[in-house]
């Protein structure tokens, strides 16, 4: 059969309190590996940006640059990635999933 994932969060792993836990995409990740095929939504990929920036527009009563949007994450393959990617500003939490390498 031919049944995509489709994972709507491609971060691999999440803290949850003093835990990481897995997340959804070290399941995608793991179904691509087997030859499955995967749809990912989320960050880093732009869509989700433009969707928020469409509705802080919509909130605000009009644009913003990108240029004056900080983004604020602790995944660098997604938080970080995603952002300056997208013409974001980014500040690093140093102490999330990354802190404990």
């Amino acid at each position: 059969r031919d049944l995509p994932f489709i994972c709507a969060n491609p971060d691999i792993v999440v803290e949850r309190g003093e835990r990481m836990i897995w997340c959804a995409g070290a399941l995608a990740r793991d179904y691509a590996q087997l030859g499955g095929r995967t749809l990912i939504a989320g960050k880093p990929y732009a869509p989700i940006y433009d969707v928020a920036m469409k509705e802080v527009a919509s909130l605000i009563g009009r644009p913003v640059e990108r240029s004056r949007v900080l983004a604020i994450g602790d995944g660098m393959m997604t938080d970080i990635k995603g952002a300056a990617d997208n013409g974001f500003e980014v500040l690093y939490v140093s102490g999330g999933i990354h802190a404990r390498a």
